[in-house]
């Protein structure tokens, strides 16, 4: 059987939210305001996601600034009348996936220049020799 890709994992529900909580560390709460963005036709304010959800106006705000901090959605401003209230919209699964590609080979080169770093203290232990990236 053939590994998924990221772009497969982040559109397959249980397997991206794994890897949303593995990567990104998103709680499930959290996980499921991404869901509800990326299937919202528009972009949706923190007072709908709220509703949506059944959370206070201060915790969907919370969730949305953790989804930000990780830039896996955008902050979208539109105009009714005279104001103009924030609303929020999901990065595509494409782009989250090629995230969280960048991560992993970020986090494989930090190991691998660590495990690198290892010197055995057993002389019978001949020395390690790891490709470089």
């Amino acid at each position: 059987m053939m590994a998924q890709t990221f772009q497969e994992i982040v559109v397959t529900e249980a397997t991206a939210d794994r890897a949303l909580e593995r990567i990104f560390g998103l709680n499930t709460s959290e996980q499921a305001v991404y869901r509800a963005l990326l299937a919202a036709a528009e972009p949706l304010s923190a007072e709908a996601l709220a509703a949506e959800l059944d959370c206070a106006l201060a915790t969907a705000y919370r969730y949305l600034e953790t989804l930000e901090e990780h830039k896996l959605i955008t902050e979208v401003t539109t105009r009714t009348g005279t104001q103009q209230p924030a609303v929020y919209e999901a990065v595509g699964p494409d782009r989250v996936a090629e995230r969280m590609e960048n991560c992993l080979e970020r986090a494989y080169q930090q190991f691998s220049a660590e495990i690198d770093s290892v010197v055995l203290a057993d002389e019978g232990c001949p020395p390690l020799d790891f490709p470089t990236v």
